[in-house]
This record gives C-alpha cells, structure tokens and sequence, in this order.
C-alpha cells in the first residue's frame, strides 16, 4: 500500500469514527433549563414556562432567558433583588403611562416602588413570564413589534435591543449589550454540553 493510498485511508477511518460518534442535538426540554439553568439560581421560574411563552408569543426562550439573567439573575431571589424578583417581575419591565391598558401590564397586580421608579407587579411567575412574552412580542408601545424583531434573528441583535428596552443614553448600556451577549452564549455552550440544542 502506497503513501496516498495509507493517508486516505487513515482520513477515512478518522472521518467514519468521528462521524459515527457525533450524536444530535436533542432539542431543549423544559427539565433541561431547569436543571442547567434555572434551579442553581433558586428561581421561581421554569423552563416549561419559557418553552409556552416561545409557543404563545414566537419568541425564542433562550433570548427570553438571557434578557432575564441580565435583569434578575434569571429570577434568582438574591442576585436579582428579592423586591422585583417577589413582583415575578422578571425583565425588569416598568410600568409607563397607561401601562393597564397595554397587552402586557393587563396582567399586572399592581405596580411597585423601587429605586425611585414604579415597575410593574404580578400575581405569580407564570404571569410574569407570560408578560414579558407579550411585551417582547407587541411592544414597545411607541414602536410595536421591535422587541420581537431583534430577538427572532440569529443571533439576536443585542445592540438594537438595548437601544430600547434598556436606553441608548442610559448609562451603562454598552456594557449591558456585552453582558447580553456572554449570557446568551453561554446559554447556548452549556445547553450543547448537555447534548441539547435552542
């Protein structure tokens, strides 16, 4: 057997192993965020919850996700501040105007005071969960459907996103892009670790 011929051979066998070898992607269950995600953070929040507000709203639960690991450390009643967190306020979503009259702030209990500013409150984590899919989904009031815009594409825009639901000329909006883009990857390199896609 010649030199070629052995080299061929040798990459055929490494390409058949390897492929052999690779398994798909199963696509993410709602244990899965559970235990990758969400119960090291102690939240209230499930991945069930996410994966209905995906189906409901068309908005990616991993996006979702990481817009509330951003705001509230994915629900996590330490890290992500016990007032908004006990509101199931998971996205930080204020209330403005005639918020009751919004798709999203007509799930709300009520509103609360924190940090000198009124944020929206609701009565459990699956109608937090569920308003912030309307909100990403319809909102915001003054330019409909931008949310959803930036979320659906792959990867999500971060930057366009923040632009709005965060502030362009808040302060710390740079680096609060950057931290959606480390969240939203990471979400991604743990969940393939586990052998599970989204």
């Amino acid at each position: 057997m010649g030199y070629k011929t052995l080299v061929a051979v040798v990459l055929m066998m490494v390409m058949w192993t390897t492929t052999a070898e690779a398994k798909p992607m199963e696509p993410i269950t709602g244990a899965a965020i559970d235990s990758l995600f969400l119960k090291p953070h102690h939240s209230e929040i499930t991945g069930q919850m996410l994966l209905n507000a995906q189906r409901y709203y068309g908005v990616p639960a991993r996006a979702m996700l990481t817009v509330m690991g951003a705001e509230t450390s994915m629900g996590d009643p330490h890290l992500g501040g016990a007032g908004m967190v006990g509101a199931h306020n998971y996205g930080c979503m204020r209330a403005y105007g005639l918020w009751s009259k919004t798709k999203w702030g007509e799930l709300a209990s009520g509103t609360i005071w924190l940090s000198g500013r009124n944020w929206l409150a609701f009565p459990s984590p699956v109608i937090g969960v569920n308003a912030m899919g309307r909100l990403m989904k319809v909102g915001p009031t003054h330019k409909p459907g931008e949310y959803k815009a930036c979320l659906i594409s792959v990867p999500p825009d971060w930057e366009r996103f923040a632009r709005t639901w965060y502030g362009a000329d808040v302060a710390g909006c740079v680096q609060y892009i950057a931290n959606l883009n480390v969240i939203y990857k990471r979400l991604g390199v743990k969940a393939e670790g586990a052998g599970y896609s989204w």
